[in-house]
């Protein structure tokens, strides 16, 4: 994720959290000053207040941030009843590793813990390899489940999402990149394999083209998440 999209993504919840107490919010809003532009004004819908929204992060030049002050001061005494919310946001600090200080090592270790299980053997019988698909989308899931609860931190409760709901943020935030994209063999996504799911709930036998795509994708998504967890920095009091 590159530092446009990290303070993007920030940015988002920011302004989820404005609408929800009765707030308008504009993106990269002109102020209608000059060429003044801000990163969001939000307007409260019953008083008529202003407030500027502006992200703030450390890589930012002294130029940068000089021009941002004075943007601000001059946005103040045109408006003197706005407010001015400055959120810092650590670019340099990735979202992932962010997560496992905020949590500790607990849902890390559960991810570990499901990345660990092992399919069990695949039956050739018809019915087997029916019951077979569905033990392999459950573990396939739950990965997806553990793996999602960094997106799940800062939205919805896990509860209260689905799988695919998960497995749609964590494309949509390219903490996943879809199998069927990264695979040519691949010619079903997650969402065609869940009609099979559906249809299997229903008496129907699954054919080896959904099991052969199911399992490429469990082992893309798996190897995916494995790289996820290996390129979160160790502790430097650990040491080498």
């Amino acid at each position: 994720m590159s530092n446009e999209d990290y303070e993007r993504y920030q940015l988002e919840f920011i302004l989820q959290e404005y609408a929800s107490r009765g707030f308008d919010v504009s993106l990269e809003a002109q102020a209608g000053i000059g060429n003044m532009r801000f990163d969001a004004i939000a307007k409260n819908r019953a008083s008529g207040q202003l407030v500027v929204i502006e992200l703030v992060n450390k890589i930012q030049s002294k130029s940068e941030a000089s021009e941002r002050i004075n943007a601000i001061r001059r946005f103040a005494e045109i408006y003197p009843d706005a407010q001015v919310d400055l959120r810092y946001i650590d670019v340099e600090k990735s979202r992932v590793r962010w997560w496992q200080e905020v949590v500790g090592e607990d849902r890390s270790a559960s991810i570990k813990d499901v990345l660990n299980k092992r399919l069990p053997r695949r039956s050739n019988s018809v019915l087997g390899r029916s019951m077979y698909f569905m033990q392999v989308w459950a573990l396939h899931t739950a990965t997806i489940r553990a793996y999602g609860r960094v997106i799940d931190l800062l939205t919805a409760s896990p509860n209260s999402r689905g799988a695919l709901e998960i497995y749609n943020d964590l494309l949509r935030f390219h903490l996943l990149y879809p199998p069927e994209e990264l695979i040519e063999s691949i010619d079903l996504n997650l969402f065609d394999l869940h009609e099979a799911v559906l249809a299997i709930a229903e008496g129907a036998i699954v054919n080896d083209r959904y099991l052969d795509s199911l399992m490429q994708h469990f082992h893309s998504v798996r190897q995916q998440v494995r790289n996820w967890l290996n390129s979160i920095p160790r502790d430097e009091s650990q040491g080498d």
